[in-house]
Parts: structure tokens; sequence; C-alpha cells
């Protein structure tokens, strides 16, 4: 009789499945509402911010191949962008990243930019929605020609949704995503 006791019925076991599924659903919910999935087009490509930024920096470096990288800072002041700067020479960036996996900035091989005076440097990844305007405006008042374009959240949350509601519920919960990355691979 004990062991009767221990056991959750069935209804009892799928509302808390289903109120699993709710919160993991919230959550994700809560989380998109915080990022804005803007998008820019900029030289017939689609980008994100932090590739918008690179691609304006990239531009303009190679449009003004005669300036050096002290005059290249005061163009992207670090003011434009908040706590790691706009651009910054790729020295800098390494040693005060070391001991880190993320280096906050564009390190690839082929995102590495050159100055005039031969200084390799790199542009940040840190845009967000409280930062990425001053490089759009700043990226207008040289003539570059930005459009904005919206990422469409509401069919994200449908197509999350409708992975949710297909989740079988079984007695290992096999079958129902256990991370964000899990239900973001089903989409």
């Amino acid at each position: 009789m004990e062991k009767i006791n221990q056991i959750i019925p069935l209804p009892d076991y799928l509302i808390q499945i289903k109120e699993r599924n709710t919160e993991k659903l919230k959550a994700i919910q809560a989380k998109q509402a915080k990022r804005v999935n803007t998008k820019y087009l900029f030289n017939d490509k689609l980008l994100n911010k932090g590739r918008l930024v690179f691609e304006v920096v990239k531009h303009y470096n190679e449009s003004n191949r005669h300036l050096t990288f002290e005059e290249l800072q005061k163009k992207f002041s670090s003011n434009l962008q908040g706590s790691t700067g706009v651009i910054n020479s790729l020295d800098f960036v390494n040693q005060k990243y070391s001991e880190s996996e993320r280096k906050r900035h564009f390190v690839d091989e082929d995102d590495i930019l050159i100055s005039a005076d031969k200084i390799q440097f790199v542009v940040s990844t840190e845009w967000g929605i409280g930062n990425i305007n001053n490089i759009v405006e700043l990226a207008r008042k040289e003539n570059y020609k930005i459009e904005v374009q919206n990422f469409n959240t509401e069919k994200f949350e449908l197509d999350l949704q409708k992975v949710l509601d297909e989740c079988e519920p079984d007695e290992e919960c096999e079958n129902n995503p256990k991370s964000l990355e899990e239900i973001l691979a089903a989409l």
C-alpha cells in the first residue's frame, strides 16, 4: 500500500510535464523578448548587429587606406560602443583576453583588419539595442545606405510552441526537450 501512495497518478504526471514545458517556453520567450533580432541590409548583405559594425568599419578602412590606427580610433571612438570600444589593436585584445576563450571581438583570421600604419586591429562583437544606433548614425553620415529589417519573433514563438506540444511524455521524458539547445535544434 505504501508504494502505491508514492507513485504519481498519471493525470498529475501529465500536468507536471505540461507545467515544465510551459515554464521552459516562458523562459525562452522572456529571453527572446530581451533580444531584439533586428537585421541590417548593408552592401547587399543581411547582417546582425555585430557583423554590421564589422562591415561598416571594414568598408570605411578600405575606402580610407591612408588612415592610421589612431585616426581610425578617433573616427570610431570608444564612446560609440561602451566598455570594449569599437576597434582595438589585435595585440591589445589578445593580451586583455588571454585567459578567456571569448575575445569580445571578431578575431578570426579573415576578420583582422590592417591600418595604413600596419597595425592589425579587430572590431568589437558587443552590440545591442543600446549602442547600435550610434554606428548606424555614423555610417549614414558617411552616406552608407543601411536598411533595418525586423526578425519575425512571432513565427519563432509559434514554431517553439509546436515543438513543445509535440513532445510525448513517457516515464523518463525522453522525448521532451531538456535544454534550450534541444528545443532550438528541433525547430
